[in-house]
């Protein structure tokens, strides 16, 4: 998904480019710069993908599964710093200093099939998110989200097309409707768009960094799991670690029966490991904690 978005938002990066200049339209130049940073998105994302997937080693015996998450905090860094203010800025010089726009019919049309391009990815990673969120509302959803990459590419995407709108709005306005700050105005309204973004992106990479719970339904499936074993009296606690969108780390202290030995406590505790992994792909830790029962 990440490779496709990439490849279109180098082609549409350059035209943006090539055509603000021609025209002079801030907007566009904006909605160039927009999309520049949107190529440096996919680049980190790219980069600390493979990064996550490193195996665990003496440094990190955990893996490098946050790896994804802290690229993704960069990632929303960048979008506010190198978009939205530079975006802004422009804009104010535009809004505050208009000047006449050139001819913008080449500035429209490769304002639309950027368009179709961002709406494409806006697709593929709708349909992408919209299966992991199982019918709950959106935002609700993008709060408890573990897959960091699939909603930045539809925040990206969704401010993409926005933008679009946008910039083409505001050159239309300030070519056609006499509005000389319209331009300007629009530059502006992208970059506040980029920063509200970036804000939302910065927000949950930065809780998936610090360490959340698996979802509930995850640790409510593993707890069903370890109570239903034979030998199991109960569960006391369970603490479950998000380490990376396929990496679960999990303790379990369990409640077993006092008459079990040690070599079947051992076998018990083997067989909650194997099942739970066997059902939850995701867990690559399981420690289980023997505790006695009451």
């Amino acid at each position: 998904m990440i490779v496709a978005v990439l490849a279109c938002d180098a082609a549409i990066t350059i035209s943006k480019f090539v055509v603000g200049f021609i025209t002079g339209s801030s907007s566009m130049l904006s909605e160039a710069a927009h999309t520049l940073v949107d190529s440096s998105i996919g680049l980190l994302l790219l980069y600390g993908e493979r990064r996550a997937a490193l195996p665990a080693d003496d440094a990190h015996p955990f893996g490098y599964g946050r790896e994804i998450y802290f690229w993704s905090f960069v990632v929303s860094l960048l979008m506010f710093s190198g978009g939205a203010i530079v975006t802004f800025y422009s804009g104010v010089l535009a809004a505050l200093h208009p000047e006449p726009l050139g001819d913008l019919r080449a500035g429209y049309l490769v304002l639309a099939i950027a368009g179709v391009f961002e709406a494409g990815s806006l697709w593929v990673a709708w349909r992408r998110f919209d299966v992991e969120r199982h019918g709950a509302p959106i935002l609700e959803s993008i709060v408890a989200s573990k897959d960091a990459p699939t909603f930045v590419v539809l925040l990206q995407s969704a401010a993409g097309v926005l933008g679009i709108l946008i910039a083409f709005t505001g050159s239309f306005a300030a070519a056609n409707l006499g509005l000389a700050r319209a331009d300007g105005l629009a530059s502006c309204a992208i970059g506040v768009l980029l920063a509200a973004t970036a804000f939302v992106l910065a927000r949950e990479s930065k809780k998936l960094l610090l360490g959340e719970p698996a979802r509930k339904e995850v640790a409510d499936s593993i707890l069903d799991l370890a109570r239903r074993q034979r030998d199991v009296l109960g569960v006391d606690d369970i603490h479950t670690v998000q380490m990376a969108p396929d990496q679960i780390i999990v303790t379990l202290e369990v409640d077993f029966r006092d008459s079990l030995r040690t070599p079947q406590i051992e076998s018990a505790i083997a067989d909650i490991e194997n099942r739970v992994r066997a059902a939850v792909p995701e867990v690559t830790e399981i420690f289980v904690h023997p505790t006695p029962s009451n």
